[in-house]
């Protein structure tokens, strides 16, 4: 399976950094797995277990500007 470099979590846009996904809005971060083909979060840390194992949608990079744009210096 290919990775996408922008993804979105719920309602949130993230892109690929390393072997994470980031949110620059936030600045905060979800590793990832892939589990019968599905590209999930991989989350799973006391308070923050809504964030595990959530699908991961492929997005464009024009959504993850929008999603992001107040918090990135450089797109």
């Amino acid at each position: 399976m290919r990775l996408s470099k922008y993804v979105k979590l719920l309602e949130t846009e993230m892109k690929l950094d390393g072997d994470e996904y980031y949110r620059n809005a936030g600045n905060w971060s979800v590793k990832y797995k892939i589990i019968d083909g599905k590209l999930l979060s991989w989350h799973w840390n006391q308070g923050h277990n809504w964030l595990h194992r959530i699908e991961l949608i492929p997005i464009t990079k024009k959504e993850w500007e929008k999603g992001n744009r107040r918090y990135i210096r450089c797109i």
